[in-house]
């Protein structure tokens, strides 16, 4: 958890660092262009976001067994190559309907690409149990991705596309690095079989509701101020998302090592161990994100112009909410997520599905008409999720520690 949380917080820093540059290279427009060009090709992302999930929980119930982690990491190569063509025609559709907006298609396209690249990878490190490889990969990632637009905006003034090609291409770099001089895929006798494609799809299943119900919690508040307000306070608002982004580095380095290891815990019958782990975890990064979140609040105004500058600060109201919203998020992630590994994805789809309903709901039906309204309802609507998934995990929690091993998930 230290490792990956460290490595997390490393790359985010880094990437922080790209769109720091980004905002103050471009007109506010048009990084409102980039980031929500961003926002929709994570959108497009769900599909391969659901295998990410399944490969790191598969692989984590299968660790020491070599032929099955063959199996298992050939066949999610195979499904993840038709799940990516599958996604980029979608978008390609999406496009020429006029669905995307303001977003570049060809960005799209390229920023798509990178972020598979490097989510796959990532994945397949912290499921075999590995730490310095999916380190390197986001590490790695962030660093050629920051030097590369660094050099292009000191020399050149950056454009839309160039911003999105470097954000895209960078995401592949550690992967033909790391597979050049140490593969785990290349000449390891990768295998598709049917029997890994069963496993994939049954643990995949439950979780493509969830992971499209996060898609729509995490992108419909943007998606709403681009719609209504247009490409600069999309710009502004942005500026205050990213910042608040900081939250993510905990949950995220912590559940890239506690979801695999929930799996291993449920395999061995050590239920008990596995819950009084997962709730000590999720109640710790609950309280260091709302110590973040108090500093940043307190400072929000100063933070803004100091990292994007004064055109900024308008944004402040909405880094509150934001910041509010993330430190629950920090909870509801842990909590959920982490007992993906205990068989129980339907905890998460449940509750995210509340969340992306209840802010849908109340973008189109509320009275709103600002960025700040966007960004409480974000914060709101993942509140009640996660009071959703504390009654729930209350509720079955005598059941769960009564749970046999099952030797193998």
């Amino acid at each position: 958890m230290v490792g990956l949380s460290a490595a997390e917080g490393g790359a985010r820093l880094l990437s922080f660092g790209f769109y720091l540059i980004a905002a103050r290279a471009l007109e506010p427009s048009d990084f409102g262009v980039v980031r929500y060009t961003i926002t929709l090709s994570l959108v497009a992302f769900a599909g391969l976001q659901v295998i990410v999930k399944a490969l790191m929980r598969e692989l984590g119930g299968t660790r020491g067994d070599v032929e099955r982690v063959r199996e298992v990491l050939g066949t999610g190569v195979v499904v993840s190559v038709l799940v990516f063509f599958a996604s980029g025609a979608l978008v390609l559709l999406a496009a020429q309907l006029g669905i995307t907006g303001s977003a570049q298609p060809v960005g799209l396209i390229v920023v798509l690409a990178g972020t598979a690249c490097f989510q796959l990878y990532y994945a397949m490190g912290r499921g075999l149990g590995l730490v310095a490889r999916p380190a390197l990969t986001y590490v790695g990632a962030s660093v050629c991705q920051l030097m590369a637009f660094g050099v292009l905006a000191a020399v050149f003034q950056p454009s839309v596309t160039a911003t999105l090609w470097i954000y895209g291409a960078t995401g592949a770099i550690p992967l033909v690095i790391c597979e050049t001089f140490k593969p785990i895929l290349r000449h390891n006798q990768l295998r598709f079989t049917r029997d890994a494609t069963r496993v994939l799809w049954i643990v995949s299943a439950p979780l493509i509701i969830g992971q499209v119900a996060y898609i729509v919690w995490n992108s419909a508040d943007q998606i709403w101020v681009e719609s209504a307000l247009g490409t600069t306070q999309i710009g502004l608002y942005a500026a205050a998302k990213n910042l608040a982004q900081i939250f993510i580095v905990l949950p995220a380095g912590v559940n890239g090592a506690l979801l695999p290891r929930m799996a291993e815990l449920r395999a061995e019958g050590r239920m008990p161990d596995a819950l009084t782990l997962l709730y000590k975890t999720t109640f710790i990064l609950v309280g260091a994100s709302s110590l973040i979140a108090l500093f940043i609040i307190i400072f929000r105004v100063d933070l803004l112009e100091l990292l994007y500058g004064a055109a900024y600060t308008p944004a402040a109201s909405q880094l509150t909410a934001l910041a509010v919203a993330m430190t629950i998020y920090a909870g509801h992630f842990t909590l959920t997520g982490s007992a993906i590994g205990l068989g129980r994805p339907g905890i998460s789809t449940s509750t995210i599905s509340l969340a992306a309903i209840v802010e849908t709901l109340v973008l189109i039906f509320g009275h709103g008409s600002s960025a700040t309204f966007a960004a409480w309802t974000y914060a709101g609507s993942i509140g009640v999720a996660f009071v959703a998934s504390i009654a729930i995990m209350a509720y079955r929690d005598r059941h769960l520690r009564s749970l046999p091993g099952t030797g193998r998930l």
